[in-house]
């Protein structure tokens, strides 16, 4: 995942596909938190998303608050807690307001999900010039050295990062989806001993 609205959005998105595809459980209960699904949106954001967060933050500050914070006067530690705390939170509020909709409000269901996928397009289509270029805060504003993308160490990160967290959201999706299948389908009865 990219820059850190990028991030939140998609961790958003991943807890709001966990309920999805729990669904048939989770339509049947109002309390979404005492479910082994709320568990399995946080496994999953603590395993993919908040790791490549505070990874792409470490490493390249500037570029994960695309340019609208200066980084340099935010201290790390800081800076790392907001990203824990941004990509955490927005799991955990894709989760509840998936669920709540679901509930409440199934033909709002699609429009949100909808909405925020057109949002993370937006964001990508408006930001590419902040997303394209590599450079410290400072040079992206004030025509200092910045490299292209392409040409930076970063493309490399977000190649291995990327794919590991689609495959980690991927992976969860499916478990849960054969759990919810696996509970429902019924048992199967032992043949007769003797």
């Amino acid at each position: 995942m990219g820059a850190l609205p990028l991030q939140v959005l998609a961790a958003y998105l991943a807890g709001a596909f966990v309920v999805l595809a729990a669904r048939g459980p989770l339509s049947k209960t109002w309390e979404p938190l005492r479910t082994r699904y709320f568990t399995a949106v946080l496994v999953l954001t603590g395993s993919a998303p908040i790791p490549a967060g505070l990874v792409l933050y470490a490493l390249y500050p500037d570029w994960s608050w695309m340019y609208f914070v200066n980084p340099a006067q935010v201290p790390l530690l800081i800076g790392l807690l907001a990203v824990l705390l941004g990509l955490l939170g927005a799991s955990v509020m894709g989760f509840f307001v998936t669920h709540r909709l679901m509930r409440r409000r199934p033909r709002l269901l699609p429009w949100t999900l909808w909405g925020s996928g057109l949002l993370f397009v937006l964001i990508l289509v408006a930001g590419r010039n902040r997303l394209g270029r590599v450079a410290h805060y400072d040079a992206f504003h004030y025509g200092g050295t910045s490299l292209a993308l392409t040409d930076s160490p970063l493309l490399l990160t977000l190649l291995v990062l990327v794919p590991a967290v689609l495959g980690m959201l991927v992976f969860t999706c499916l478990m849960v989806a054969r759990h919810v299948e696996g509970a429902h389908r019924p048992a199967r009865s032992l043949p007769p001993t003797g």
